[in-house]
């Protein structure tokens, strides 16, 4: 029931899109954690259980640990993506000629060409695009590995083109990883 004098009061704020770990404190963390009111993302990010984390979300629960000047890049980009297996390790990528990012053990950092292109920005963090994601998994990743191959496959899903990937790969003759790539983007491009 409403109030006849309801339209004095201002309206209720809308409900929070995340939740970081000090807006509420450890403690209150742990407890919307338990009992489900939130959804876990990555780190100390969580989303409201009434829905779905998405890519966004995901960038933005890894802003903390990435630099502005890096891009995120393979497995770490694949989740961001497509939401299936969070990263242990960050794949960070910085352009050549750029400082390198001091050792950390909770990341990989390469260093790589990366036109724009390549790169997508999601909320404040710079990940590759799906399609370059896609390629430097096919690259980089052992084509055994059943984590790359469900990656890939996610990624079909979310606008992975194989097909164009293995006409990029031509532009990088002479460089590594090539000749696995070309067999597991053959297969995927073979359906």
């Amino acid at each position: 029931m409403t109030s006849p004098l309801a339209w004095l009061l201002p309206p209720p704020p809308d409900p929070p899109t995340v939740v970081v770990c000090d807006d509420v404190g450890p403690i209150g963390w742990q407890v919307l954690l338990r009992d489900g009111a939130l959804q876990h993302v990555w780190g100390d990010l969580a989303v409201p259980a009434s829905r779905r984390p998405g890519p966004v979300d995901r960038a933005r629960a890894l802003a903390p640990h990435v630099p502005p000047r890096v891009v995120v890049g393979r497995m770490a980009a694949a989740w961001v993506h497509t939401g299936l297996t969070p990263p242990v390790i960050l794949d960070l990528l910085v352009e050549p000629g750029r400082r390198r990012l001091a050792p950390d053990p909770s990341r990989r950092t390469r260093e790589c060409p990366l036109p724009r292109g390549d790169v997508d920005e999601l909320g404040d963090v710079r990940v590759t695009s799906i399609q370059r994601t896609g390629l430097d998994l096919a690259r980089w990743g052992s084509p055994t590995d059943p984590t790359v191959l469900v990656a890939l496959d996610a990624l079909l899903g979310r606008g992975f083109d194989p097909c164009a990937a293995l006409d990029a790969l031509t532009q990088l003759a002479g460089q590594r990883g090539l000749r696995a790539a070309r067999d597991v983007l053959a297969r995927l491009a073979a359906g």
